[in-house]
């Protein structure tokens, strides 16, 4: 389905790429680089650990130059976030309550491309603008976060959700994007070109 909020590249990680993910928040879920956001019951995330002693797999890297360079960010700053990435692990009956992110920089969109490295067997579905997106495993799905309030609803069953954040804060004007643009969808036809 294609929605008029989010940029989709489908099968942008194979499943092997996602199983290496997947294995890294697994294997480091307890660790103290993982903290509760308060926005929902049971989730974890790196997103508010700022210490130099979180190091992410070469592969989170390998991948965020990859997403850069398909998608032509030539110019951005990275958000406030370790090195602008982000894991996350949730179980059931965890949910993100509907927010938009922070604009990092004057001038700037803050931009999310995230994929979900293992599925639940229900829920923990993209919320935005009042439309729900199902995000599948290895697909790259981004947005600007800034601009558009989002969320996720109810995880239920198992395995866990688990997700990576890569986020580029991108100039205004990139790419010729006008404030129009976001208000009528027109954004994506721009974007990444």
């Amino acid at each position: 389905m294609d929605n008029p909020y989010l940029h989709v590249i489908k099968d942008f990680l194979t499943p092997e790429e996602c199983g290496v993910l997947s294995g890294w928040i697994l294997d480091r879920g307890n660790a103290p680089h993982f903290k509760n956001p308060n926005m929902g019951e049971k989730r974890i995330t790196t997103r508010f650990t700022y210490g130099t002693d979180l190091v992410f797999p070469p592969l989170a890297y390998e991948i965020r130059k990859r997403i850069a360079e398909r998608l032509h960010f030539t110019d951005f700053k990275q958000p406030g976030f370790k090195d602008g990435m982000v894991a996350s692990h949730a179980k059931a009956p965890d949910s993100c309550c509907l927010h938009k992110d922070p604009v990092w920089y004057d001038g700037h969109r803050t931009f999310h491309c995230n994929v979900i490295v293992a599925e639940p067997e229900a829920g923990g579905n993209l919320l935005i603008e009042g439309t729900v997106y199902k995000m599948n495993r290895g697909d790259l799905v981004c947005y600007p976060v800034s601009d558009f309030e989002h969320g996720t609803d109810a995880i239920s069953g198992l395995p866990r959700r688990l997700l990576w954040i890569f986020g580029f804060c991108l100039k205004n004007d990139a790419f010729g994007l006008t404030p129009e643009d976001f208000s009528n969808g027109n954004w994506k036809n721009k974007f990444g070109r």
